[in-house]
């Protein structure tokens, strides 16, 4: 597997999410505080917790290690090459555990199934998927 570089999907992704993170923590931050300086709270103020509070929400939805396999598969899945294929295998190596619905197991596998069909695929680096896969993947129920 390729190392953690800043050129690859996968970090590139993560970087995306935590910039969401922190913009609408600073955003959600300032919304509130204009709110709070003023009486009756100022529309502008208002707006911008709420904008800052959505931006939060959705960086931190997408670091979820569930959601992030989900991404990468999907992905994967409709354009099998190789640095999505290796950004899902970041993902799926990035915890120890990551639990998964069956319909989500299946997408992932479909994922491995699509990438190692595409023509020029790496095989070394569809066995680290499969690998990848029965190690760090379990299925939960809801």
């Amino acid at each position: 597997m390729q190392p953690n570089t800043e050129s690859s999907y996968y970090a590139r992704y993560r970087k995306t999410a935590f910039s969401f993170v922190w913009s609408g923590a600073l955003l959600a931050a300032i919304g509130a505080i204009s709110c709070a300086s003023q009486r009756p709270a100022p529309a502008a103020g208002v707006l911008l917790t709420s904008l800052g509070v959505v931006a939060l929400l959705f960086g931190g939805s997408c670091l979820l290690p569930h959601n992030l396999v989900k991404s990468f598969a999907q992905q994967c899945a409709g354009e099998p090459d190789e640095p999505l294929a290796r950004g899902l295998l970041e993902g799926l190596t990035a915890r120890k555990r990551i639990r998964l619905t069956r319909r989500s197991l299946e997408l992932v596998r479909t994922a491995i199934a699509a990438y190692a069909a595409a023509g020029g695929a790496d095989p070394e680096l569809v066995r680290q998927l499969e690998q990848a896969v029965e190690a760090h993947l379990s299925r939960k129920i809801f």
